[in-house]
């Protein structure tokens, strides 16, 4: 789908930048264990910035960006890349952006004053990082062309 409007070409700048962040903690983490401090920070970064473009951004009618980008209009991508993207999001918003009790369980034991939790590890959600690359890539490259095309064709029409 192509950029209409000044506001469109905006978001889609932001998100390929965002893609391009989100690109560079991925590769950044296979330089560490996957049971690391680092790699744990890194692969968070790089789910925080990858859902960033799919995630309402703008509050304001008259901003000068859209406030997302739709999933659908990213297309094609294959039925791995759409259950990971759905996976991604998921974390993004129960595990990190908010603390659900369903990622963070806690029980307080009935026959003694013993609290547990448990804490949500990035790690465990088992995130096929080379399949996560690829569509962070895919859709940095798309959001490139499509902000191109839209200037090169403003360019002509001398907006």
């Amino acid at each position: 789908m192509p950029i209409s409007n000044e506001k469109e070409f905006n978001r889609y700048l932001i998100s390929r930048d965002d893609f391009e962040d989100a690109l560079k903690f991925l590769k950044e983490t296979l330089h560490f264990k996957e049971n690391s401090v680092a790699y744990e920070a890194l692969l968070l970064s790089a789910v925080v910035y990858y859902s960033r473009p799919f995630s309402p951004n703008e509050i304001k009618s008259d901003a000068p960006a859209t406030s997302k980008i739709d999933f659908a209009d990213m297309g094609p991508v294959s039925e791995a890349e759409t259950v990971l993207h759905k996976k991604l999001i998921r974390i993004r918003n129960k595990a990190i952006a908010h603390s659900e009790s369903s990622h963070y369980p806690v029980s307080l034991s009935p026959t003694t004053p013993v609290a547990t939790s448990q804490r949500f590890a990035l790690s465990a959600e088992q995130i096929d990082i080379a399949l996560f690359q690829q569509l962070a890539e895919k859709f940095q490259v798309l959001c490139n062309l499509r902000c191109g095309t839209f200037a090169l064709n403003s360019k002509r029409r001398g907006a």
